[in-house]
C-alpha cells in the first residue's frame, strides 16, 4: 500500500493527512474496508486522536521507534 499526499500542504495539515491515511490503511488491513464501521467520520476521529497523542508524546515515541527496534539510541 502506498500513501500519496500533496506536497504543498503546510506541515501540520500534512501530518494530520498522513495519520488519516494510515488509519484508512489500518482499517482496510483489519478487514473493515467494506464494513459500515469504516466511515470517514470514524477515520477522522481516530486520526485526529492519534495525531494528538503522537504530538503530545513525541519524545517517548521517538525513544521507542526512533533509531532501532529496541528503542535504544
Amino acid at each position: 500500500m502506498t500513501i500519496k499526499i500533496k506536497e504543498n500542504l503546510n506541515v501540520e495539515l500534512y501530518k494530520k493527512t498522513l495519520i488519516h491515511e494510515i488509519v484508512h490503511g489500518i482499517m482496510r488491513e483489519s478487514g473493515f474496508e467494506d464494513d459500515e464501521i469504516h466511515t470517514e467520520d470514524l477515520v477522522n476521529r481516530i486520526g485526529l486522536t492519534l495525531h494528538g497523542f503522537l504530538k503530545d508524546n513525541i519524545v517517548e515515541v521517538t525513544k521507542l521507534y526512533g533509531s532501532d527496534r529496541h528503542g535504544t539510541a
